[in-house]
């Protein structure tokens, strides 16, 4: 962080982050043509995550904030299928698909990038606010190479929040 007065600063980071799949995953296996069962995702790697931000916050007035902050994030290493589809370990949960889950590989990539701006009042005179406006774009790409949404992908928030202290 850069703060050139008292009442700015700026502020980047960066973040590579390793994530290992789901541990049922791993123990998956596929009936081979001799009707042995054999194992099928052991040699899923991590996902990988690059993370970068851009802060800026302004001490607006006494007990006044504005901060705006931009961000972008990269996945890689995701689990995808060795045939074409949909499907894209970006979305996995603990459901109990991914028992049945077969013939992965860590090629698949997923993307976020989004801006928010929030305005707030740290507490004093009895009471304090909290307003933040988020814009996100949320993607990934499974294994038929199409860009599609990812279901945490909301476009628009608006929270607001508030509160005063009566004696």
């Amino acid at each position: 962080s850069w703060q050139p007065l008292t009442s700015h600063k700026f502020s980047l980071g960066y973040g590579w982050h390793h994530q290992t799949q789901p541990l049922m995953l791993y123990f998956n296996e596929k009936e081979d043509a001799n009707g042995v069962l054999q194992p099928v995702n052991r040699n899923l790697g991590f996902t990988q995550a690059h993370h970068l931000i851009g802060a800026y916050d302004w001490a607006i007035a006494d007990n006044w904030r504005l901060k705006l902050e931009g961000y972008y994030q990269l996945y890689t290493n995701v689990p995808i299928t060795t045939y074409s589809s949909t499907f894209s370990g970006i979305n996995m949960g603990q459901e109990l698909e991914l028992l049945y889950l077969v013939d992965l590989v860590n090629e698949g990539f997923a993307r976020n990038y989004g801006a928010e701006i929030t305005v707030e009042k740290f507490f004093s005179n009895e009471y304090y606010g909290l307003l933040t406006a988020s814009y996100m774009d949320s993607k990934y790409q499974g294994s038929d190479g199409v860009w599609r949404f990812t279901p945490y992908n909301r476009s628009f928030v608006l929270n607001f929040l508030a509160g005063k202290s009566f004696k």
